[in-house]
């Protein structure tokens, strides 16, 4: 759902395409949405009217349904994007304007390259812990003295943060340039990815 500065996505799941597909939990779905895009921002967790409504759903349909996650982005700018299948949907805000061709295409490029966080200091920590000693222990397989494994551990490690950070990425419509470059004066301010197996 989308409004002037703010967007909202939810991801309500079942166990099979026949419920998804269902008139009813697709109702259900849209209201828990507009529920959701009523609230505050930031990620959006199952309150009483949103479990509510999902019940009543489960009861009417009779197959196991619930609540899995929501996330509401207020921003200057907003970017949206779902793929034809549906199992990936994308929201952006930016602070600062971005012509409707380039925003589309960072929606696209966030749907396609899954980033963990904006820059590379929202990369969690821990996971750049375990990726550091993956690349120590295959450094020091490969028979390198500590000064040359230090060295590859550290470039590693630079890929990997670049890899993983949406504005370090190569832009996947054109890998000479990073997210950054494309931006212009806006800066991102939140994302979201969802995607459904």
């Amino acid at each position: 759902a989308t409004a002037e500065g703010q967007a909202t996505m939810v991801e309500v799941v079942c166990e099979t395409d026949f419920c998804a597909r269902n008139e009813e939990f697709q109702a259900m779905a849209n209201d828990v949405l507009a529920i959701a895009a009523n609230g505050s921002e930031g990620d959006i967790a199952a309150t009483d009217e949103i479990n509510d409504r999902v019940q009543t759903t489960l009861a009417m349909i009779g197959e196991n349904m619930s609540f899995s996650r929501g996330v509401k982005i207020c921003a200057e700018t907003i970017g949206t994007y779902a793929h034809f299948n549906g199992k990936v949907g994308v929201l952006v805000g930016l602070d600062g304007p971005l012509d409707e061709e380039t925003l589309s295409g960072l929606c696209m490029h966030i749907a396609f390259a899954d980033p963990i966080g904006i820059t590379g200091d929202d990369v969690p920590e821990e996971l750049v812990a375990k990726e550091k000693q993956i690349a120590l222990a295959q450094a020091v397989e490969s028979g390198k003295n500590e000064e040359i494994a230090e060295k590859m551990v550290a470039g590693k490690m630079r890929k990997f943060i670049a890899s993983k950070a949406l504005v370090e990425q190569a832009y996947v419509r054109d890998d000479k340039k990073q997210v950054k470059d494309i931006l212009g004066d806006a800066t991102i301010k939140a994302f979201a990815r969802f995607a459904i197996n």
